[in-house]
């Protein structure tokens, strides 16, 4: 599974930079903060600490605990996904990291299901799919629990199980 996971990675790292015209690794490294993960972002969106990536782009992975529709015009779609991931701190507890993904456009449409289907196309993500998302880092909101949690607004969505 390991495997698979850097293979997404791979993947989507060449999606953004064929997308951005990177030509070489120097351009690459301009573009995609590698070092952002949902643990940091989560970190320094908890410390109060301003969540940036210097306009880069981050590439991150984690589950959809939730996906919620944000427009009820057929025309559009904006929906929140909530992306965790967890981290055991010895043998007695785990950590919680999570952001929001704003995902919005037609080009979503079809692969984020708001409901579970039946007949799913292959790249669907529904709650608890594991992600792979490329986006940017738009700032920090207060979750419904007091919480700062981080914002990223996706490019690309692959589900990486």
């Amino acid at each position: 599974m390991e495997f698979s996971v850097r293979l997404a990675v791979v993947g989507a790292l060449l999606m953004v930079a064929v997308s951005a015209g990177a030509q070489t690794l120097k351009d690459f490294t301009k573009i995609v903060d590698f070092g952002a993960t949902l643990e940091s972002l989560s970190k320094e969106a908890t410390a109060n600490q301003p969540v940036t990536t210097g306009g880069k782009l981050v590439v991150l992975n984690g589950v959809a605990e939730s996906i919620q529709n944000l427009s009820n015009d057929p025309k559009q779609f904006y929906a929140l996904i909530e992306l965790v991931d967890g981290k055991w701190q010895g043998l007695q507890s785990v950590s919680l990291y999570r952001c929001y993904v704003l995902v919005q456009g037609q080009q979503f449409a079809s692969q984020v299901l708001l409901r579970p289907q039946s007949n799913a196309p292959a790249n669907a993500i529904g709650t608890n799919t594991q992600l792979l998302v490329v986006g940017d880092v738009k700032g920090v909101v207060a979750a419904p629990d007091g919480s700062n949690v981080p914002v990223v607004e996706a490019y690309f969505l692959r589900p990486i199980n």
